[in-house]
């Protein structure tokens, strides 16, 4: 019973971690960021296996440059797969969110450079973006980063985290939350 009672206030202590270095994120590095925030990829996870991390990932969270108000990420998800040298991503999500229907919208990148699996080019819509897996453990969560190419710069987009399931636990938020530090 002992150990119980330790374990519940290390799993307290470590959701009120989560919660502080949450809103010490979004405070510092989104309110009153510009869109024009130079791309924090310089390279994907060292020594990254892209077979391990084809599949299915909810998103957890959205970060942006700016803020912006997000009601209900539950719906939102993406399937990777291989097809030949592609990497397909279709990116699911509900709209009206709570009661909508499915929309699934495909996209397609490529990886640009040998021995940096998890850099890709993915273009959508007539817009080049350069899309990074930052670091994962694979199985329970990743940190996957876009930016934007305007005129020859990337450009900051979005920061999303990523989970195998629907929540992930307060020890893999504090990873998560170290990874996106660097």
């Amino acid at each position: 019973m002992v150990g119980t009672g330790i374990q519940m206030r290390i799993f307290v202590v470590f959701s009120l971690l989560q919660g502080l270095m949450a809103n010490r994120f979004v405070n510092r590095d989104m309110v009153g960021a510009s869109h024009d925030v130079i791309c924090p990829i310089s390279q994907a996870k060292p020594n990254f296996n892209i077979d391990l991390f084809m599949g299915h990932w909810y998103i957890l969270e959205y970060q942006y440059p700016r803020e912006m108000k997000l009601t209900d990420l539950s719906c939102l998800s993406f399937d990777f797969n291989a097809a030949g040298e592609d990497i397909v991503g279709n990116f699911s999500f509900r709209y009206p969110p709570r009661f909508g229907h499915y929309y699934h919208i495909p996209t397609v990148s490529n990886v640009i450079a040998n021995g940096q699996e998890g850099l890709w080019m993915t273009s959508f819509k007539g817009v080049s973006l350069l899309s990074g897996i930052v670091d994962t453990d694979y199985e329970n969560w990743a940190v996957f980063v876009q930016c934007v190419n305007e005129s020859g710069e990337n450009k900051f987009m979005s920061t999303r985290v990523l989970s195998r399931t629907r929540d992930l636990s307060p020890q893999d938020w504090l990873t998560v939350r170290e990874a996106i530090q660097v």
